[in-house]
């Protein structure tokens, strides 16, 4: 019979079976049954490369919703540690002031001729602006002790303690 391809037949009917087309199969899309510990984080740092090359990752839908979640409260969490650390640094930092301070001499020049007299700066440190705060909060209380009243009653009805604690540790009025 020489080249002539091999034919199954169906001895049923003794006609030959047609066959199907060979299968091929996309092992990239390959899931395991039971994924261990191990695949789930091989799946998990596929992705990351992934998404951080640039290209959509091939996730499955609970993959897809947990990677939403997670964007979602990176932004969150990202836009509010900015915000706090910007505007409580800015609080806790101490206030600079520069100023001219006296003249000094410039020195000499290659000739040697005297330079001009050149004023020098001087650079200090004051409190911070949650402090500056805080102390004409205080001085304010302790120069008007109806305000402070109020303000006491009105952090006592709200219930807080702390309040009136800060008020006795500053030496405000007490009832």
């Amino acid at each position: 019979m020489g080249n002539a391809p091999a034919v199954t037949l169906d001895m049923s009917k003794a006609q030959p079976i047609v066959q199907a087309q060979p299968v091929t199969l996309d092992m990239t899309k390959a899931q395991p049954i039971n994924p261990t510990p191990l695949d789930t984080l091989s799946r998990t740092n596929q992705n990351m490369a992934l998404a951080m090359s640039g290209q959509s990752a091939q996730m499955r839908p609970d993959d897809q919703a947990q990677f939403d979640a997670g964007r979602a409260a990176g932004t969150i969490a990202g836009g509010v540690q900015l915000a706090t650390s910007t505007g409580l640094g800015a609080l806790a930092a101490p206030s600079v002031t520069t100023a001219a301070g006296p003249l000094v001499p410039a020195g000499r020049d290659a000739a040697g001729k005297f330079l001009p007299w050149i004023a020098s700066q001087v650079t200090t440190e004051g409190p911070s602006l949650a402090r500056q705060g805080v102390s004409a909060a205080t001085d304010f209380l302790s120069a008007h002790p109806l305000a402070a009243a109020a303000l006491k009653r009105t952090l006592h009805g709200l219930g807080v303690g702390a309040g009136l604690h800060f008020l006795k540790y500053f030496g405000g009025p007490t009832p």
